[in-house]
C-alpha cells in the first residue's frame, strides 16, 4: 500500500503493527559515547588547574582562584582557556546523555554549566572592569548550574525508586554550592573553590560512568520496514491433541 514494501516476518515472529512508521528509539549507540562528555569534562577541568597551577611560580592553589590561572597576565593562559573550552564542549555533548537516562531534569543545567565555563574562557580577568564583572557573572552561573545538576537530577531517581542516591545527590548538590558561595571573599578562595567544584565533578564523573556502561541493547520489538514484530507466542494445546484425537474422531467419542 502506497509503494511499502512488505516483507515477511522472520521466524518465531509475528506482525501486529503496520502501516506506522518506525519510531526512533529513545536512546541509541551515540548516547553512551555522549556520556564519556560526563567523564572527560571533570577529568580535564582538575587535571588543568592541577597542572596549571603546579608550574607557576608563586601561584597559591589555596589562596588563589582557577581564574587568575586564566587571567591575560597568567603564563599558563592558553592552556586554561583550552581547558575551559574542552570542558564546556564536553558537557553539552554528555547532556545529551543525561537526557536519555533517569536523571533528564539535570541535562540542562550541565548545557548552561558547560556554555557557562565557555564564557568563562571568553572574558579572562585583569582586562577590564567591565571583563571582569561579564567572568564574574559567567562564573557564578556556573556555580549554580555546578551544583543544581544533582539537585535536579534527585527528582529523576525518586521517581524510579532509587530514594537512597536521590538523597546523597542532594547531598552533593547542596555540599558544592556551600563550599563555593564560602570561597566569596575568603583567604582561602582557591581551597574552597577547588573543594566545591570537585565535589560537583564528582557527582558528574559518576553519572558519566553510570550512563556509559548502559546497554541500548533494549528487549523491544522488532522493526521491518515500518511493520513491527513480536516474538510469537507458542499456542495452547486443544484438549482434543492431548487425548490423542483430532476433529471429527472426538466429536463421535
Amino acid at each position: 500500500m502506497g509503494g511499502q514494501r512488505v516483507e515477511a516476518a522472520p521466524t518465531g515472529y509475528v506482525s501486529v503493527v503496520s502501516d506506522t512508521p518506525s519510531a526512533p528509539a529513545d536512546d541509541g549507540p551515540g548516547v553512551p559515547r555522549a556520556a564519556w562528555g560526563l567523564v572527560v569534562a571533570p577529568i580535564v577541568f582538575v587535571v588543568g588547574w592541577a597542572v596549571a597551577g603546579a608550574t607557576v611560580d608563586g601561584y597559591s592553589p589555596r589562596r588563589q582562584a582557577i581564574s587568575d590561572l586564566a587571567a591575560v597576565d597568567s603564563p599558563r593562559r592558553w592552556p586554561m582557556f583550552v581547558v575551559f573550552l574542552l570542558y564546556g564542549l564536553a558537557m553539552v555533548i554528555g547532556s545529551l546523555a543525561l537526557r536519555h537516562s533517569v536523571v533528564r531534569t539535570a541535562a540542562v543545567a550541565a548545557v548552561v554549566n558547560g556554555l557557562a565555563v565557555i564564557g568563562v574562557a571568553l572574558t579572562p580577568i585583569h582586562q577590564s572592569s567591565a571583563i571582569d564583572g561579564r567572568h564574574g557573572n559567567a562564573a557564578l552561573l556556573a556555580y549554580i548550574s555546578l551544583a543544581a545538576m544533582p539537585i535536579l537530577a534527585a527528582w529523576g531517581l525518586t521517581r524510579n525508586g532509587q530514594r537512597g542516591a536521590a538523597v546523597g545527590s542532594v547531598v552533593v548538590g547542596i555540599a558544592s554550592i556551600v563550599a563555593l558561595s564560602a570561597a566569596y571573599g575568603n583567604d582561602y578562595v582557591g581551597l574552597l573553590q577547588r573543594s566545591g567544584t570537585t565535589i560537583g565533578h564528582a557527582w558528574i564523573l559518576a553519572a558519566g560512568v553510570g550512563a556509559s556502561m548502559v546497554s541500548t541493547k533494549r528487549k523491544s520489538p522488532v522493526q521491518v520496514s515500518g511493520v513491527t514484530l513480536k516474538r510469537a507466542q507458542p499456542r495452547p494445546v486443544p484438549l482434543s491433541s492431548r487425548w490423542g484425537c483430532r476433529g471429527r474422531s472426538c466429536a463421535r467419542r
